[in-house]
C-alpha cells in the first residue's frame, strides 16, 4: 500500500506539471516549459523506477488481495483506479498538449511564409534586398 501510496503522489505531482506545462504552451513561454518538462522526466523515471518494485506484487495481485481484510482490499482497489485515472487524464492532457503545440508550429510556418512572400513582394517592387541587379524599383522603369 505504500508503494501505491508513493505512485499516487507522483502521479499528482505530474498532474500539476502538466497543469502548468499547458498554461506555457498557450502563452507561448518555452523558458518554464523547459523546466516543466525537465522535472516531468525526472518524475517519469522515478515512477518508472517504483513500477519495477511493485512489479512483484502484480505477479501475485490476487493472492495479496485475497489476503487483506475487506477494508484494505477495497482502500486497495481504490487507490488502483485512482491511479489507472490519474494516468488516463496525464496522457489525454499531453495528447492535447501535443496537438496544440503542432497546431502553433504549422501556424509559425505559415506565418513565415506570408512573411517571405511579403518580402518577395517589397523586394520585387522597389525593396532593396538585392533580388534585382538593377536598383531601380520596377513601379518607377518605364518599358520601351
Amino acid at each position: 500500500m505504500d508503494l501505491l501510496k508513493r505512485q499516487l503522489a507522483l502521479y499528482q505531482r505530474i498532474e500539476q506539471l502538466a497543469d502548468a506545462q499547458r498554461k506555457a504552451i498557450e502563452v507561448d513561454d518555452t523558458r518554464p516549459l523547459l523546466k516543466l518538462l525537465s522535472q516531468r522526466q525526472k518524475l517519469t523515471t522515478t515512477l518508472t523506477n517504483l513500477d519495477a518494485e511493485l512489479a512483484p506484487y502484480r505477479e501475485h495481485w490476487n493472492e495479496i488481495k485475497e489476503a487483506l481484510p475487506p477494508t484494505e482490499r477495497r482502500g486497495l482497489d481504490e487507490m488502483v483506479e485512482e491511479a489507472g485515472e490519474r494516468l488516463r487524464r496525464i496522457l489525454d492532457r499531453d495528447e492535447a498538449d501535443g496537438r496544440l503545440l503542432a497546431a502553433k508550429k504549422n501556424h509559425m510556418a505559415h506565418s513565415m511564409s506570408e512573411l517571405e512572400t511579403a518580402r518577395r513582394t517589397l523586394v520585387a517592387y522597389g525593396g532593396t534586398a538585392g533580388a534585382a541587379t538593377d536598383k531601380t524599383p520596377i513601379l518607377n522603369r518605364t518599358e520601351a
